[in-house]
């Protein structure tokens, strides 16, 4: 049995012929590093290997005894950490991939190198090589099982020896610092042989223009943000567009090297824009994002409203864009805060017709133009929302995806399932909060 300098526990397969009843396998290990074995797995025995400290491989012979049968013994080999490291050589990056040589110190040993943004290190909870490493393994794993090969099979497939020149890590995000890291492994095992070394590898970003935004805004109703920007003598394309204070904080607090609201602005377009790419060009994305011009009802783009979370942060922001869609100017960022919303005096009808044993056409009638959010829901799960319209407001607002509706309004749906109970359901609601202090439902 193979095991990693790391250590955990293993598995061993065996088969008794001829067994007597009420007998069970034992067994002894001449070193102390493996222990805790488990009899109670049928046809296999459990047992844990602690982590190697030492510089040496090591072995430790097991013996297994059954009272009808000879010994049996076997080997658990564990590998020693391998002290080589790696370094590297004639690193270039653009706006969406970097290139490096990697050097390894021992040219022999095969090894794995990958990469990871910080968004990934951060949701993944890395901490050590170590996590890394597992990671790695339930990738190669994963990837296996539509190859039919293992995770170790995978890594023979991907790994290199010796110096490995031209290394591109492609498909990048602006701006963006990643984390490129190499291990010595086991190539029959996949063990991990070696510390994880790291390295830092930053893509390229776009040179500043100094662009000066001029921007206004009204807060209506306690939600509605009227808001427009000017660029003062700047004719280029440029983007305008708000964020939640919740993601800004979030990345403040978890990226060490985004230092303030307009370096998280840049950090997460630059993002943004990575991701489009793969279903759109960088022309389409500035067609599409440009605050330049104005729309087919005739507004100008620079003019915006937003329909914001009530008693909540938010930032406003605009910067120049560049010809791949990406933030050339130091964002203008401002902040503000919305306020309360007035309670609704709407009264919503909510009604059913053309019913058949999958589809129907739900209605709504309402007293008045003031917001509203509606569904329909099993009358089964209608029970878990709560004991009360107010909790059941509470719960569909944070759980459910929904749109503000105005007025009066009629959809169709197809996809009901046959002999079920349904309740159709409507409240005021604007900015996160219910406006309603009843829901007005309909059974169906």
């Amino acid at each position: 049995v193979s095991a990693g300098l790391a250590g955990g526990t293993y598995l061993i397969e065996y088969t008794i012929e001829n067994p007597h009843q009420g007998e069970k396998i034992s067994a002894e290990a001449a070193e102390s590093w493996v222990k805790d074995f488990n009899y109670n797995i049928t046809g296999a025995l459990q047992f844990t290997v602690e982590a190697n400290p030492t510089d040496a491989e090591r072995e430790c012979l097991v013996t297994v005894k059954y009272r009808f049968a000879d010994d049996v013994v076997f080997t658990v080999k564990q590998g020693a950490a391998v002290k080589a490291g790696f370094a590297l050589e004639n690193v270039t990056a653009t706006y969406f991939d970097y290139t490096v040589d990697v050097i390894p110190e021992n040219k022999n040993l095969p090894y794995i190198v990958m990469s990871a943004s910080p968004e990934y290190i951060i949701a993944s909870g890395f901490e050590t090589g170590q996590d890394y490493y597992e990671d790695d393994i339930a990738y190669f794993s994963w990837l296996g099982q539509f190859y039919g090969m293992s995770a170790a099979q995978i890594m023979q497939e991907r790994c290199k020896v010796g110096d490995e020149r031209g290394i591109t890590v492609s498909n990048g995000a602006s701006g963006v610092p990643y984390t490129f890291y190499c291990y010595y492994f086991d190539y029959d095992s996949g063990s991990l042989l070696s510390d994880v070394t790291f390295f830092t590898v930053e893509t390229a970003k776009p040179e500043k223009k100094e662009v000066e935004f001029t921007m206004e805004y009204d807060i209506v109703e306690g939600c509605l943000v009227k808001a427009k920007v000017t660029p003062a003598g700047y004719e280029g394309d440029y983007y305008f567009d708000v964020l939640n204070s919740i993601l800004v904080n979030d990345y403040l607090e978890n990226m060490d090297f985004l230092n303030d609201e307009s370096r998280v602005v840049e950090y997460w377009w630059a993002n943004a824009v990575a991701d489009m790419m793969k279903d759109m060009s960088n022309a389409d994305i500035i067609a599409n994002f440009t605050c330049v011009g104005t729309n087919p009802d005739g507004s100008p783009k620079s003019h915006y409203e937003f329909e914001l979370l009530a008693n909540h942060d938010y930032y406003l922001f605009a910067f120049a864009m560049e010809e791949n869609g990406l933030c050339c100017s130091t964002p203008k960022v401002v902040k503000l805060t919305t306020g309360d919303v007035a309670m609704s005096n709407n009264e919503i009808t909510p009604s059913v017709s053309k019913l058949t044993s999958r589809t129907a056409t739900f209605s709504f009638t309402t007293t008045n133009d003031d917001y509203y959010v509606a569904g329909w829901a099993k009358t089964s799960d209608w029970a878990t929302y709560g004991s009360n319209d107010a909790e059941r407001q509470e719960y569909l607002i944070a759980n459910t995806d929904y749109y503000l509706l105005s007025g009066n309004v009629s959809t169709s749906v197809i996809d009901l399932e046959m002999e079920t109970e349904y309740v159709l359901y409507a409240f005021g609601s604007r900015g996160g909060v219910a406006t309603t202090s009843q829901i007005f439902t309909q059974t169906f």
